[in-house]
């Protein structure tokens, strides 16, 4: 969809191309090399590739490696008529997001497109002698893990034929967003990576790219209010707010995987009563965070800055 969006606004999408470079022009603009030789100058480069990327080391200055969490993820998406089996009746699937916590894993799952499949998404310890961040799951070594648990997650289990695994990375925050000296600025886990248990890391990537847009808009060159001006805003808008979820993400990274215990037995009574209290730790569940995530307008609080 985003994809079609920008197409018919007139962007041009070209595949394949792998930055190499960044150079800052003394017009102020920049130019980003390839490594098949091709150059794209612009007045503004916006880097978004990714936590692997190189642009978050121009910006940087210097390398910037991310250390694994312990922790990899399985997903895999599953027919929904599948899902028909009695065994889960009692879960109402059509109605909830379901999630089943252990020490050192989980699993969530939930209908996606419009209820044609049924997204199965598990979290569980690392190999830490893995290299690769992304391969081939294993899925009778990932079955070994759940042997004890409920009957119907090993059911959901078997249904599941073959999974990618990745291996989760995460960093410290970068201190600038902005290069020091061009106009170079990132975006989505290039500036601000996002470890997957509040589910905000496309999230905050689409907020980013929509603050970004709108602080473009208030460029005013009568006023003073030039390109680097904006740019400055939009990253001292942006980086509490992906912070905060960052922080939200690792609590609750924290909180599904306590190993057994007096914690996890106050833990499993918090989400027993949280039905009746509406307040509870996990950051999914509780009503002001939600709030927070989803009742959120960047739009707005980037024109409330300049207004």
């Amino acid at each position: 969809m985003l994809y079609d969006k920008a197409i018919q606004n007139g962007a041009v999408v070209l595949a394949g191309k792998r930055a190499v470079g960044y150079e800052h022009l003394p017009t102020g603009r920049g130019v980003v090399n390839c490594a098949d030789g091709s150059r794209f100058e612009g007045s503004l480069v916006v880097g978004a590739d990714g936590q692997r990327g190189l642009m978050k080391d121009i910006v940087a200055g210097e390398m910037v490696e991310s250390e694994a969490t312990g922790d990899a993820a399985y997903r895999a998406l599953l027919p929904a008529e599948v899902m028909d089996d009695p065994i889960f009746a009692s879960l109402e699937l059509r109605k909830y997001a379901t999630t089943w916590l252990g020490p050192g894993r989980h699993l969530v799952s939930y209908y996606v497109s419009g209820g044609a499949y049924y997204n199965v998404v598990i979290l569980v310890p690392d190999n830490p002698g893995e290299e690769s961040w992304k391969k081939i799951g294993d899925m009778n070594a990932l079955r070994k893990q759940f042997v004890d648990w409920d009957p119907r997650v090993q059911k959901l289990l078997e249904l599941v034929d073959n999974s990618y695994v990745w291996k989760l990375r995460d960093r410290p925050a970068l201190k600038r967003w902005l290069h020091p000296e061009g106009n170079l600025v990132l975006l989505g886990d290039a500036a601000h990576p996002m470890l997957p248990y509040v589910a905000q890391g496309a999230a905050s990537a689409v907020e980013d790219a929509a603050a970004l847009a709108t602080c473009l808009d208030f460029i005013n060159e009568k006023t003073g209010r030039d390109l680097r001006n904006v740019l400055n805003v939009y990253e001292s808008l942006r980086k509490p707010r992906t912070q905060g979820m960052r922080e939200a993400a690792r609590r609750n990274m924290e909180y599904f995987h306590m190993p057994d215990g007096i914690e996890q037995q106050d833990r499993d009574a918090a989400l027993s009563a949280e039905a009746t209290s509406g307040s509870t730790p996990n950051q999914l569940n509780d009503a002001e965070k939600l709030k927070e995530m989803y009742g959120y307008d960047v739009v707005k609080e980037v024109k409330k800055h300049f207004n």
